[in-house]
């Protein structure tokens, strides 16, 4: 068994209802997406919807666009360049060093999402909070900076009509009980701000809506 999160949203703010489930180990994609049916089905039971309205945000999900939005697929354009999404988040890491100061490395965001990613967790440093472009982030909120990169890459992209019709959001490989930020939460917040029309003033002013 194992406890997995859906996100969706309630009186204009993005709630979390995290489930319990029948977990099937393993890392082939089949046995990931044995955790999604088995997800989404408990979804469907609880909430009394239909599947299809539940999209899967992750590299492993059954929709294409549920594998275009993942942080691993998604590229970031920054001063004419594309990166990978997951690149740029890791490298906008700043590590407390007690010796050094602070540390950022910047050569990550060359690397594909999954090395960028590997490299990040071999790092036994505390995080400060996060530079991009010369812009800075605190630690707190803790989903601050994730899902202000997210949304704004997303935006660009230019695709709410075909996450609109979505109301159910997961990630299969974001587990509550370790993790903090999840491109699954981050996608339900970006469809929250565009229905209300403030995605713009989010990118913006991110701070105010914390």
């Amino acid at each position: 068994m194992a406890i997995r999160s859906v996100f969706m949203i309630k009186d204009n703010q993005v709630i979390r209802d995290d489930i319990e489930i029948k977990w099937e180990s393993g890392l082939a994609v089949s046995q990931k997406r044995k955790n999604i049916l088995n997800l989404h089905e408990a979804i469907c039971s609880k909430y009394k919807v239909p599947n299809e309205v539940i999209l899967e945000v992750s590299t492993k999900s059954f929709q294409d666009i549920g594998r275009t939005v993942s942080s691993m697929n998604m590229k970031f354009v920054l001063n004419d360049k594309i990166y990978s999404f997951e690149s740029v988040y890791q490298s906008s890491k700043v590590y407390i060093d007690g010796i050094l100061g602070d540390i950022q490395y910047l050569e990550w965001i060359d690397l594909d999402g999954y090395e960028a990613k590997k490299r990040s967790k071999q790092i036994a440093l505390p995080l400060k909070g996060f530079v991009l472009d010369n812009r800075s982030f605190p630690l707190e909120p803790k989903t601050l900076f994730f899902d202000w990169l997210y949304i704004q890459c997303i935006d660009r992209m230019n695709i709410f009509h075909k996450i609109k019709d979505y109301c159910f959001f997961t990630d299969i490989e974001f587990s509550p009980i370790k993790m903090i930020s999840t491109q699954a939460q981050a996608i339900c917040k970006y469809k929250d701000l565009f229905e209300r029309g403030l995605v713009t003033t989010f990118l913006e002013k991110p701070n105010e809506f914390y």
